[in-house]
């Protein structure tokens, strides 16, 4: 591809042109782990080192450094192993299109794309692949996350545990749960079939914060895919993100445009599919709201802030919302007001009592049905 070099690590950790890589019996690897790079020398270290690190050993590694000005390529050079092959980007050329020149170089037959910032246990390979031994056919396996905070502790997240157990589930109903918020796929925990990937054009390059979005939606409305319940993904929260310069509003007005296409794609599954999936778009759209409302009291914001930022983003609650999402929405809005320790009450005082009223809404037609 013009406008990038594409050169393998040599043993001794220097950049040569020429071929090689790993594979066994000269074939290619089955799996290619993707790092997509820029700027981020002492976090790439460590995503590089647990990609190295994996107990199943048949993969290559690909780092695309996306015309970094840090210490990169020093830090890659630093790695003297013959699964390294490194694309230069000339010139930046954007998230996505750094993620795609990693799938268009991918030799592997499975391919996992792992943000610079974040890291992979040394089982995460083992995992994917013992549930594509049972089922050899899917094209999209998703595994759970630990979330880890900027010192690397573990963080508490509502969706580090899918209430699943690992398996194969119909796609649709990946996405409702996705939808209802009880399982969030993170990049670095999902595993594509390369030829698949490669052939929907990668990743979405018309969005510049949803496009991982935009891409799960394509599989999990083509088919089955798979969960793996255990953790197969260390994902960093942190202010560090290339998409965290952008602001709330782009953010949440980039996943409207994603929900707006998944839903009109959601046609081909029927007029009542079409219509339940609009539903929990749009509450899932809400909710995301709030959660930034929320984000500005835990942050010291008064009550008087937290309604300035609702009210900033009051286009997240037309959309359809349904009468009951409305009322969760609005008694979440609620909490998000609230002083903090007061909110924790009553979100205790509701898991008491069982009360589960935003979550237990089935999608008709979607049941699990592992397989």
């Amino acid at each position: 591809m013009s406008g990038r070099e594409s050169v393998p690590v040599t043993g001794n950790g220097t950049a040569a042109c020429g071929g090689g890589g790993p594979g066994r019996g000269g074939q290619p690897p089955l799996i290619t782990i993707a790092i997509p790079t820029f700027n981020r020398a002492a976090m790439l270290r460590q995503a590089m080192q647990s990609a190295l690190a994996q107990k199943f050993a048949d993969f290559e590694l690909v780092v695309s450094d996306n015309a970094s000005s840090d210490g990169t390529q020093q830090v890659i050079a630093g790695f003297a192993d013959e699964r390294i092959r490194v694309l230069r980007q000339t010139t930046n050329i954007g998230l996505f299109a750094n993620v795609n020149a990693c799938i268009d170089a991918a030799r592997g037959a499975y391919i996992l794309i792992l943000s610079d910032d974040d890291a992979i246990p040394d089982d995460a390979l083992q995992l994917y692949l013992g549930l594509l031994a049972e089922h050899p056919d899917l094209s999209m396996v998703m595994g759970a996350v630990e979330y880890l905070d900027e010192g690397q502790q573990p963080a508490r997240r509502r969706y580090d545990r899918p209430p699943l157990s690992t398996g194969c589930y119909p796609g649709t109903f990946l996405l409702a749960e996705y939808l209802r918020r009880r399982l969030f796929p993170e990049m670095c925990a999902v595993l594509f079939r390369t030829d698949v990937l490669r052939s929907g054009g990668g990743f979405a390059r018309n969005h510049h914060y949803a496009g991982d979005l935009a891409t799960y939606a394509r599989f999990l409305l083509g088919g089955r895919c798979g969960l793996v319940a255990a953790p197969a993904g260390l994902y960093r929260i942190g202010p560090h993100s290339q998409t965290a310069r952008l602001t709330a509003e782009l953010r949440l007005r980039d996943v409207w445009s994603v929900l707006q296409e998944l839903t009109e794609a959601a046609s081909e599954l029927g007029e009542q599919a079409q219509r339940e999936i609009g539903r929990l778009a749009a509450r899932h759209l809400a909710l995301l709201a709030i959660d930034r409302a929320a984000a500005v009291r835990r942050g010291g914001g008064n009550a008087a802030g937290v309604l300035r930022c609702l009210w900033s983003l009051r286009w997240c609650f037309g959309n359809g919302l349904g009468a009951a999402a409305l009322a969760f929405c609005s008694r979440s809005a609620i909490r998000a007001v609230t002083p903090n320790r007061i909110a924790a009450l009553v979100r205790a005082a509701e898991r008491a009592g069982g009360r589960a009223k935003g979550e237990s809404v089935r999608l008709h037609g979607f049941e699990a049905g592992e397989t």
